[in-house]
């Protein structure tokens, strides 16, 4: 099984219930992530969904936020508990990589995890490290910070 990312402006009609359906069911009202974004008609363009696709099918697994600038992207994801535990959350993150660089991302802010109660804490972390090292750091130590601008207040 293979996945993709599909920015969700250009999602259908009928993959955009299922994921909705989803989201929306008991299993998923703790959960966090992307999912709590899902329903904002305000990030709509800072959203993916994720496909699995198998067997001549594809079926949407999950969701992705990737918001802020292009130099410090914050990301997060929801992936279906039907499809957890099954190697697909890596390679959503190699897609999600390869889709935040084809968009000009060039480097994440910070990633919060914030699992219900723990539960896949470990997983997420494995996530993180995995979107991460696709987006090494720049050493910014010895870099001189930019002067401010001066305005017409300011004292020459």
């Amino acid at each position: 099984m293979s996945v993709r990312v599909v920015p969700k402006a250009l999602v259908g009609d009928s993959e955009l219930a299922i994921v909705s359906q989803r989201i929306a069911t008991p299993e998923h009202a703790c959960d966090n992530g992307a999912c709590k974004s899902w329903s904002n008609p305000n990030v709509v363009n800072y959203l993916y969904v994720v496909f699995a696709e198998a067997a001549n099918a594809q079926v949407p697994i999950g969701v992705l936020y990737a918001g802020g600038p292009l130099h410090s992207t914050v990301p997060s994801w929801w992936l279906d508990s039907q499809y957890r535990g099954k190697g697909l959350g890596s390679q959503t993150m190699d897609a999600f990589a390869e889709a935040l660089k084809a968009r000009g991302v060039t480097g994440l802010g910070p990633i919060t995890i914030d699992t219900f109660a723990g539960k896949y804490h470990e997983q997420s972390c494995a996530l993180a490290r995995r979107l991460r090292s696709h987006f090494p750091c720049k050493d910014v130590r010895n870099q001189r910070p930019v002067a401010p601008i001066n305005s017409s207040d300011d004292p020459p």
